[in-house]
């Protein structure tokens, strides 16, 4: 048998397409056009993701060698335009544009191998709307004949390819949902199949697999029957004929099974995802075509499809799964892959997310690149195309980069320490009392190290010009011992010893700006214990003058500076993590600042930034709300007020943030750091100050902050760079739109 690999797919989606989202009309109006190209915005900023347009609702993606180049191409079953797309993979990592051959009505399934046995690989597709059965005979180079058609029974949703009565020709199983059976094509061996016996199957059945459970040589059928909750397993008795089902009870709603060894015992296991119970249950397998009782996982929202692979190599099996989501409409964390890694005895880990398409409906795993590292391919059924998503040999999806830092980094800042035109990284330590420089290379990555002493607890660091000689320096805030360190850049990125200056209680934010017009760069400090804000004013030669405090709310969290009044002097709001509010605070322009207004947040707000949301020239302002899992927006008014707030669903735990247009469409978007889950939720604008709903990126170790900056060569893209603070590295993630 040839290198291919098939989509483990649940067969109900035919059946919520029709509820959820009714005429082509509304394919346009989200996102997708009735030539079946999908729109050129790039939703996954930071994704791994290529995407490959399709036909129209692409529900199944399966692989193959189909022009026996030794590279795997993909076939997409495309719902909505009778057809599938053949793509060839290409020497350089990529696949080639779609051909499109036509089949019956609603193609929904694939099986692919060798029918007429001239070792090349063809096809059979089953057609839920019509109730057919459509293979096409493959020539060798890629392209294929037009198809010969079978009938089947009503409502075929699934089929599996097999030798099932011995006789070294392929044969054929498809799933019938309404006549509950499975219907049996024995295989001629030249391409043509004969109709043969009927299997009775529970109530329902979406999904098929062909596999030797009792390794007796003899093919058996496992059977995902959605109606009664449960899977079916007919063993075979090697002459094309079955036994009836023995059954074994799973979680709610069963759409698709693969069948492997997850806990090494030599014994084939099941996994099985449960579509309406979010979760996946693992059978152990008894070696006699037997299994125990499900073992339980949980794998997000609406699992429709699974595939399984060595992600990280460790000789141990892990899962990859597709979440379509319960409303397609809503879009809310419900467009993701999961993974979950193997533990070797037939449990796994936590699920790691990947962001996908629209509605994605299928995953399939193999070397795609022939890196020796799995990827996966998805199909995305609302964009008309497929994904392909890198695998990075260690369980890992994502462009994420990590360089060491000191121990314990709370803070990254930005700039171009060394005067290359590249831009380099600092971070505050917080475990060390140091600062890390990482000078950059231009191309994305960074040098090692170089590590500077701070005061004690460093937390916060910002960059600025403080003695006028056109080299950067950087400010740290010390909520250790109160105070703030500067260290005066040299323009070759090394930094002289501290400077330091008393601040107020616990310092833990700090920022740079010119407040009295002096041409000289001050600085604005939060004192979290004190609930007020220091300002230093500066002296143009790298010190500073003593504090000056204004009282805010209570514990703030962070401070932010921007003319929000239009009158040319810069203004400060902050937000208080127990007050629930934000301080705005007017500056004179002469270095002081007038008594603060006050505006309601969401739960708990601790990082603030000041940016122009809907490109009416007047700055608005962000909050992360961490008691409610939220960011909000406050639109400015343009004379130092503000409206009130518009909150987005961000993450749990919801901490830093960081702004900028992401992806290329000239609005502004929004990353922010999930604490509870180790992610980042991207949230793209839409130019008016509004937000879309999160795409989330699961990412490593315990992220605390996150930055961003045009870290490689082309300077048009905008790179996140994440703080990890369980691993004392930063991490980069690459952004990947063209």
């Amino acid at each position: 048998m040839r290198n291919l690999q098939i989509c483990v797919f649940t067969g109900i989606l035919a059946s919520l397409i029709t509820f959820t989202i009714g005429t082509p009309r509304n394919f346009k109006s989200i996102n997708t056009d009735i030539t079946g190209q999908s729109r050129s915005i790039c939703r996954t900023p930071y994704g791994p993701s290529s995407r490959y347009s399709t036909g129209w609702l692409p529900v199944f993606v399966t692989s193959g060698d189909f022009n026996n180049d030794k590279r795997l191409d993909v076939v997409t079953a495309n719902l909505y335009d009778n057809t599938i797309s053949v793509l060839l993979g290409n020497r350089n990592q990529t696949f080639q544009k779609q051909s499109v051959y036509a089949t019956g009505s609603g193609p929904i399934s694939i099986a692919a191998g060798d029918f007429d046995s001239d070792s090349k690989l063809d096809l059979a597709v089953v057609n839920v709307d019509d109730s057919s059965l459509s293979v096409l005979l493959g020539n060798g180079d890629g392209t294929f004949q037009n198809q010969t058609i079978y009938s089947t029974g009503n409502l075929p949703k699934s089929l599996t390819v097999g030798d099932f009565n011995k006789d070294n020709k392929l044969d054929l199983a498809v799933v019938n949902q309404r006549d509950n059976n499975i219907i049996i094509f024995i295989g001629n061996g030249d391409g043509t199949f004969q109709r043969s016996s009927v299997f009775p199957t529970g109530i329902r059945p979406v999904f098929v697999l062909a596999i030797d459970l009792t390794n007796d040589r003899k093919l058996d059928l496992v059977v995902a029957n959605y109606g009664d909750t449960t899977v079916g397993v007919l063993l075979g008795n090697g002459d094309g004929t079955f036994q009836n089902q023995m059954i074994y009870s799973t979680d709610r709603g069963p759409s698709a099974i693969v069948a492997n060894d997850f806990n090494n015992d030599k014994k084939l296991d099941l996994a099985v995802i449960n579509n309406a119970d979010d979760s996946m249950s693992v059978l152990l397998g008894n070696g006699d075509g037997t299994f125990r009782s499900q073992n339980k996982f949980s794998v997000g929202s609406s699992p429709v499809s699974i595939t399984i692979g060595d992600f990280n190599k460790d000789t141990k099996l892990d899962v990859a799964i597709s979440n379509f989501g319960e409303h397609i409409q809503l879009m809310d964390n419900l467009n993701t892959a999961s993974v979950l890694l193997g533990n070797g005895d037939g449990t796994f880990r936590n699920r790691t997310i990947y962001p996908t398409g629209n509605a994605p409906s299928c995953i399939i795993a193999g070397d795609f690149t022939q890196d020796m590292n799995l990827d996966l391919v998805i199909s995305n059924m609302l964009d008309n195309d497929t994904n392909l998503l890198r695998g990075n040999g260690d369980g890992t999806f994502l462009n994420q980069k990590q360089y060491v830092t000191g121990n314990g980094p709370m803070s990254i800042t930005t700039g171009d320490f060394n005067n290359d035109m590249k831009l380099d990284l600092a971070t505050a330590n917080q475990l060390d009392a140091s600062a890390s420089i990482l000078l950059g290379n231009g191309d994305g990555s960074f040098q090692k190290q170089t590590n500077y002493s701070t005061g004690k607890n460093a937390s916060s660091i910002s960059v600025g010009d403080f003695n006028n000689d056109k080299i950067l320096d950087l400010v740290v805030a010390n909520s250790g011992n109160n105070s703030v360190s500067i260290l005066i850049g040299n323009g070759d990125g090394t930094f002289q010893k501290q400077k330091v200056y008393s601040t107020g209680e616990n310092p833990n934010a700090v920022v740079v700006a010119d407040f009295n017009h002096d041409s000289k760069l001050d600085l604005a400090i939060i004192n979290y214990n004190d609930f007020n804000v220091s300002i230093l004013i500066g002296n143009g030669n790298g010190t500073f003058q003593r504090q000056t405090t204004y009282s805010v709310g209570d514990y703030p969290g962070s401070v932010t500076t921007g003319d929000f009044n239009n009158d040319n002097n810069i203004d400060l709001a902050v937000p208080n993590y127990s007050s629930d509010t934000i301080s705005v605070l007017l500056g004179n322009g002469d270095g002081t600042f007038q008594k603060r207004s006050t505006y309601p947040t969401g739960s708990s707000p601790i990082f603030i930034t000041a940016m122009d949301f809907n490109n009416d020239t007047k700055l608005d302002l962000i909050v992360n709300n961490q008691g409610e899992n939220s960011i909000s927006i406050l639109l400015g008014n343009g004379d130092g007020t503000f409206q009130s707030r518009k909150s987005y669903l961000s993450g749990p735990y919801s901490y830093s943030f960081f702004s900028a247009d992401f992806n290329n469409d000239s609005k502004l978007d929004v990353a922010v750091i999930n604490l509870l889950d180790n992610s980042v939720s991207i949230l793209l604008g839409n130019g008016d100050g509004t937000l879309q709903q999160r795409i989330i990126y699961s990412v490593q170790g315990f992220p605390i902050f996150v930055t961003g900056g045009a870290f490689t060569n082309d300077n048009t893209k905008i790179d996140l760079v994440l703080a990890d603070l369980a691993n004392n590295n930063v991490a980069i993630l690459l952004n990947t739109c063209s």
